[in-house]
C-alpha cells in the first residue's frame, strides 16, 4: 500500500513539475491592478466592393483574445463603437505617409484607435502602431489586419514595450550583462537576435552573440515576430505597460 501511494505521489509530483514549468503563467507575480477597460474606436477599411471583411463577432473575438493576454493587470478592451472607411486605397498601407494620412482623417482623440485594413507593407503578418500611444492624446492608433494578426503586439507597443529584438540602444547579450542598457531594457526577456520562424515556427539562428554565446529566445512572447507562437508577455512586460498607464496625466480612454 505505502510503495502504491508513493508512486501516485510521484505521479502528482512529475505532473506539477511538467505543466507548472512555465514562470510566466503559474509564477505569483505580484502584479499591479490597473482596474480599467478600454473603450475602443474600430475603424474598417471597406475593399473595392463596399465589403468590410470582417464582422463584429470576430472583432469581439479579437479582443476577447487580448482581454486574455491583459487580464494579469486588470486590463480589458471592449468597442462599442465603429465606423466604416470607404476609400479603399487605404486597404493597402505600404508606407509612413499612408499611415498618417490615414490617421489624420479619422483619427478620434482621447480613444485607444483600432483600425481593420487589409494587408501592411510586406508579405505575411504585418501590424503597425504607434509607441507607447497610451500617453498620447491625439495619436494612440493601431493598424491591424482583418484576420486579428498583431493586434495583442501593437497593444504591447501602445502601452510602451518595445520589441524583444530591439537594438537601437545596442544589442542585448545572451548572458543578460547589459539588459538595463541595451534591447528592449526589460531583463526577464532573453536576448533576441530577431530571427525569423521557420516553416514549423521553430526558432533556429546558428550565430553567436558578440560574446561567442547562443541565442536562448522566447518566441512565444508578444513582443517577437514569431506571430505564429505568441502566448505571452513577462512579469516586467506587465510591470511597465501598468506603470505607463497609472503614471500618465492623460486618463480619459
Amino acid at each position: 500500500m505505502l510503495k502504491k501511494f508513493t508512486f501516485l505521489l510521484l505521479l502528482i509530483v512529475l505532473h506539477l513539475s511538467v505543466t507548472g514549468q512555465d514562470p510566466y503563467y503559474t509564477k505569483d507575480r505580484n502584479l499591479p491592478c490597473v482596474s480599467k477597460k478600454f473603450s475602443i474606436f474600430v475603424h474598417i477599411v471597406k475593399d473595392s466592393l463596399g465589403r468590410t471583411g470582417i464582422t463584429a463577432e470576430e472583432i469581439s473575438k479579437h479582443l476577447m483574445e487580448a482581454n486574455k493576454a491583459f487580464e494579469p493587470i486588470c486590463i480589458s478592451f471592449d468597442f462599442c463603437i465603429s465606423d466604416t472607411i470607404a476609400d479603399y486605397s487605404y486597404g493597402y498601407i505600404d508606407d509612413f505617409i499612408e499611415v498618417g494620412l490615414l490617421t489624420s482623417r479619422f483619427q478620434k482623440k482621447r480613444r485607444i484607435n483600432l483600425y481593420f485594413v487589409d494587408s501592411l507593407g510586406a508579405a505575411g503578418p504585418n501590424s503597425y502602431s504607434n509607441f507607447n500611444g497610451i500617453n498620447k492624446p491625439d495619436s494612440c492608433f493601431m493598424l491591424v489586419p482583418k484576420n486579428g494578426i498583431g493586434l495583442v503586439h501593437e497593444l504591447g507597443h501602445s502601452f510602451g514595450l518595445l520589441h524583444t529584438f530591439e537594438t537601437r540602444f545596442g544589442k542585448e547579450l545572451v548572458d543578460g550583462s547589459n539588459c538595463l542598457t541595451a534591447g528592449d531594457f526589460v531583463c526577464d526577456t532573453p536576448a533576441d537576435p530577431n530571427a525569423r520562424p521557420d516553416n514549423n515556427c521553430y526558432f533556429v539562428y546558428p550565430l553567436p552573440d558578440d560574446n561567442n554565446d547562443y541565442y536562448k529566445t522566447e518566441v512565444g512572447n508578444y513582443m517577437s515576430h514569431f506571430f505564429c507562437a505568441h502566448c505571452f508577455f513577462t512579469t516586467r512586460q506587465y510591470e511597465i505597460m501598468a506603470s505607463n498607464y497609472l503614471n500618465s496625466n492623460i486618463k480619459l480612454w
